[in-house]
């Protein structure tokens, strides 16, 4: 082998050193995205009061074994209702009921380019995870820098979902003290 072949070599070994690790972000960008959709979609809650502890653990395990494809359309149709189901049963119980969602106002566009933001974005992951390799050759200087280039594409879109999903997960914590001082202060009321 020259020398010319050796840095050849050489250089498509840390080509490939590059995409590999690129491979592994985008995987555990996605895997990390897949769990804030999981946090998201377990902020529905409809359940008596006397079954919330339940309907929490039934819930966190339903949604452990969810996909990403079905992560992200649940996501849509929860985040952009049709309608409010509120008040749906208050005429048909008797006992005390709790409801928490989560939800978007931006109509039918903004609705629609969120289902299609995150179908590309599963289609990317499926397409990394699957199809990624089928017409890679790991000695070609050209195959390699398209699928760099591709992987950094997929990283932005990646990216730009994550900020959008984060924002929301962020804002949970923040809620939930705030609903909680509401019920503090109703169930505890100062001037009694």
């Amino acid at each position: 082998m020259s020398v010319s072949e050796s840095d050849d070599t050489a250089g498509i070994d840390a080509r490939k050193s590059v995409i590999f690790q690129k491979v592994g972000r985008n995987v555990v960008n996605l895997q990390r995205l897949e769990a804030r959709f999981k946090v998201l979609q377990s902020m529905y809650l409809d359940a008596p009061l006397r079954k919330v502890s339940e309907a929490i653990e039934k819930k966190r395990g339903s949604i452990a074994r969810r996909t990403l494809g079905l992560l992200t359309h649940e996501a849509v149709d929860s985040l952009f209702p049709e309608d409010s189901p509120q008040g749906e049963f208050a005429d048909l119980t008797t006992e005390v009921w709790v409801t928490t969602s989560l939800g978007i106002e931006g109509g039918q566009d903004l609705k629609n380019d969120m289902r299609a933001q995150l179908k590309k974005l599963v289609d990317d992951r499926n397409q990394l995870v699957h199809h990624l390799f089928g017409g890679f050759d790991p000695r070609s200087v050209e195959s390699c820098s398209a699928l760099e280039s591709r992987l950094n594409e997929q990283r932005v879109h990646i990216s730009e979902v994550f900020r959008w999903v984060d924002e929301m997960v962020s804002l949970i914590p923040e809620h939930a003290a705030e609903m909680k001082k509401r019920a503090d202060e109703i169930l505890n009321p100062k001037d009694s």
